[in-house]
């Protein structure tokens, strides 16, 4: 059972980033509805989960097109540089802004390669740690809300597909490789878990976001309200964290099965924390965010076929 916990925190926090964090994809994807959106997209995270868990207990029972699935291999290891990147830019901004502390973000990536080392229990565990720490802290600002009326009667569900299926790309690649490893009962209890800590969070996040929706960071700046900067600042590192650990453990699996050179795949990581050190976060969230986004739908209509041409649930539950 404690596996099951610790495969659910490493799928949230493959998903979460400095873009939830700061409340911005919160609010480009929900302001304008109810906090119906939010939720629904919570249960979508929770039941792709489970049917991404499913295709990777099942995929060595059927023959998949073999140049598609390489070809998706490829664009989510492209995703996972792009993800790394961004990640440590962004938390060169926040320390920089919250604490003016600088080179946190080239010192997190190294930090996170030399992680990358280790076995992805070890991983699993670091971030079974680090997501329930991101809750506590929300938590900790969602205590100074007044208010949790919505903005709208709009539901937004066209939104919490496209939010789901954004976040899919990374997130759902990583739990495929742990679907090898699981049943039918587990990998329910798992989306359950995924979709129950998805949805407390984003409806967390959805209240604090759309009091200031217009800012760049509305939790950032919610948060220094109230004197709790530092707070939100903690938030958005943890997040990014927990993320850049999902992305260079998919990014040194990747080039471990191709070129079979684990520590070679840890030196470019090193040279990307570099690279994302002096790179501008906007660029990577204006240029390669909305092509991650495509990609994240393609794959989900790519798992969501697999999913129901196989009849994977009767597949996996005779297994």
């Amino acid at each position: 059972m404690l596996n099951n916990f610790k495969i659910a925190f490493f799928f949230v926090g493959a998903i979460v980033g400095a873009g939830f964090a700061t409340g911005r994809e919160i609010a480009l994807y929900f302001a304008r509805y109810n906090v119906f959106a939010p939720i629904f997209a919570g249960v979508i995270l929770g039941a792709l989960c489970f049917m991404f868990l499913l295709i990777g207990a099942s995929l060595t029972t059927f023959n998949c097109n073999q140049k598609l699935f390489k070809t998706i291999e490829f664009f989510v290891m492209a995703s996972c540089i792009i993800t790394y990147l961004a990640m440590c830019s962004g938390a060169e901004i926040i320390v920089k802004e919250s604490a003016n502390l600088r080179y946190v973000g080239l010192l997190t990536g190294i930090f996170v390669a030399i992680l990358c080392c280790f076995s992805l229990n070890f991983l699993k565990n670091i971030n079974f740690i680090v997501v329930p720490l991101i809750i506590v802290l929300m938590l900790v600002l969602a205590s100074n809300l007044t208010s949790f009326s919505g903005v709208t009667a709009k539901c937004g569900g066209l939104n919490a597909i496209a939010y789901a299926s954004m976040n899919l790309l990374l997130g759902g690649f990583l739990v495929i490789k742990e679907g090898k490893k699981i049943n039918f009962k587990n990998a329910v209890i798992i989306g359950v878990l995924v979709a129950i800590i998805c949805i407390f969070m984003l409806v967390i996040m959805y209240y604090i976001v759309i009091i200031n929706p217009q800012t760049q960071m509305p939790v950032f700046v919610f948060a220094q309200n109230f004197g709790l900067g530092k707070i939100s600042a903690l938030i958005i590192y943890f997040a990014i964290f927990s993320t850049l650990i999902g992305a260079g453990y998919v990014f040194v699996d990747f080039f471990e099965q191709w070129f079979d050179k684990k520590y070679y795949a840890i030196f470019l990581m090193l040279i990307m924390s570099f690279c994302g050190f002096w790179l501008p976060f906007d660029y990577f969230v204006n240029t390669f965010y909305p092509i991650i986004s495509v990609l994240g739908v393609v794959f989900c209509i790519y798992g969501i076929v697999l999913f129901f041409k196989f009849n994977l649930i009767k597949k996996v539950e005779l297994k």
